[in-house]
């Protein structure tokens, strides 16, 4: 719940995001499709992978970069100011040194965020995710899930039972 609230704050909903990710093409002025595709330079940009397998980087982009791809999705976003992705399951995603990113990864995801000032993710089932040196880590988990907050200044991480946790500092937190 808490994280579909603060994404709604960020994004009104699943159709802003989309809308989100669609102005972000505009704004760069088209897209990129296939692997090894790249955003480093430009203003904004989104990376378009909608298929299984891709390796993506987005990466020293002046304002927003962001991604949409299938399963089994690699996806590194950095100094740029927000990074938003959008992957199947299997997925390997790392966000680290920016003040936002915003995620929804299926199941058996691998996030990582590293140095940012605030996350808003939500994941499948069985998958794991790393905090570390973040102000604000909200976490929703729609299944099974690891959270290891580490040096977080803030977390919240909501189960799919219901049950949230809530604290500061360093923790593992699970859902089960």
């Amino acid at each position: 719940m808490f994280f579909r609230k603060a994404l709604r704050r960020s994004f009104d909903d699943r159709a802003s995001l989309i809308f989100v990710f669609g102005f972000l093409v505009l704004g760069c002025g088209g897209y990129c499709r296939g692997d090894d595709c790249g955003c480093e330079g430009l203003d904004e940009c989104i990376i378009d992978c909608q298929r299984n397998g891709c390796d993506l980087e987005c990466a020293r982009s002046s304002d927003s970069c962001g991604a949409i791809c299938g399963d089994d999705c690699r996806f590194e976003c950095s100094n740029t100011r927000h990074c938003s992705s959008y992957s199947g399951d299997d997925s390997v995603i790392l966000c680290r040194n920016l003040p936002t990113c915003a995620s929804e990864c299926g199941k058996g995801c691998d996030y990582t965020a590293e140095d940012v000032s605030e996350l808003n993710l939500t994941v499948g089932d069985q998958s794991d995710v790393t905090c570390r040196r973040l102000g604000q880590c909200n976490v929703e988990c729609l299944g099974s899930c690891e959270v290891l907050a580490d040096n977080v200044g803030e977390w919240h991480v909501e189960c799919s039972d219901g049950s949230t946790h809530e604290g500061q500092g360093s923790e593992n937190i699970s859902c089960d």
